[in-house]
C-alpha cells in the first residue's frame, strides 16, 4: 500500500531517512507512494534542510494528489553524532538513549494539504549507542476489541528492548509484540 519508507546516502556522506504514508488503501496508493519517495529523494540530493525538502515536495504534490488525499512524512538527516529533522503530520519517532525514552516533537501539516504548510526542523544530538525508532501507523493503530496499541506503550516497547536487541532484532520483536497484543496481522 500506502507506506513511504527508505534510507540512502547523500552526497555529502550523510543518510537521508523517510518514513511517511499516503492516506487510503489500494493500488492507487502504493503508486503515489512511490512518487512521494521519488519526490523527496530527487529534493533530497541538493538541499540540506529536511523541512526545505518537505516543502520543495509539498509544491511537487499540490494539484498531483487525488482529492482528500495526503501524504504524512517523518524525513530526517542523520550524521556523524547528530539527526536533523522535520515532520509532515507523520507520527512522531521513539528515541533510546540508554534507560530514557522519549517521542521527538515532530509537528507539521501532512503534504499535499496547503501551499504554505511552514515545516519546521528538529534536531537530536546522537550519543553512542542511541536508537530512533520511526515507524508507521499499522503499529500504533494494532487493534484488541476497542483499543488501540498507541504511542505510548510502543515507546515503552522499544524501550525495553532495545536495550538487549540490535536493530532488526528489535523490529522483528517489535513486530511479533503488537501482532500477539491484537491477535492478528499488523
Amino acid at each position: 500500500g500506502g507506506d513511504v519508507y527508505g534510507a540512502w546516502p547523500l552526497p555529502d556522506g550523510d543518510i537521508a531517512v523517510l518514513v511517511g504514508d499516503v492516506a487510503g488503501k489500494g493500488v492507487e496508493n502504493a503508486a503515489l507512494s512511490a512518487m512521494v519517495r521519488f519526490f523527496v529523494e530527487a529534493r533530497s540530493w541538493d538541499t540540506r534542510s529536511p523541512a526545505a525538502v518537505l516543502e520543495q515536495t509539498n509544491a511537487m504534490l499540490i494539484g498531483r494528489l487525488p482529492p482528500d488525499t495526503f501524504v504524512t512524512a517523518f524525513y530526517g538527516v542523520l550524521s556523524p553524532g547528530r539527526l536533523v529533522w522535520a515532520g509532515a503530520g507523520h507520527f512522531p519517532p521513539v528515541h533510546v538513549s540508554g534507560p530514557c525514552v522519549r517521542v521527538l516533537e515532530s509537528r507539521g501539516l501532512p503534504l499535499g494539504v496547503d501551499l504554505s504548510p511552514g515545516y519546521r526542523e528538529r534536531e537530536l544530538e546522537l550519543a553512542a549507542g542511541d536508537l530512533v525508532f520511526a515507524f508507521t501507523d499499522g503499529l500504533v493503530e494494532a487493534r484488541r476489541n476497542r483499543e488501540t496499541y498507541g504511542t505510548d506503550r510502543l515507546a515503552r516497547l522499544v524501550g525495553r528492548l532495545a536495550q538487549s536487541l540490535g536493530p532488526e532484532e528489535l523490529v522483528s520483536a517489535v513486530h511479533h509484540e503488537i501482532a500477539d497484543w491484537s491477535g492478528g496481522l499488523v
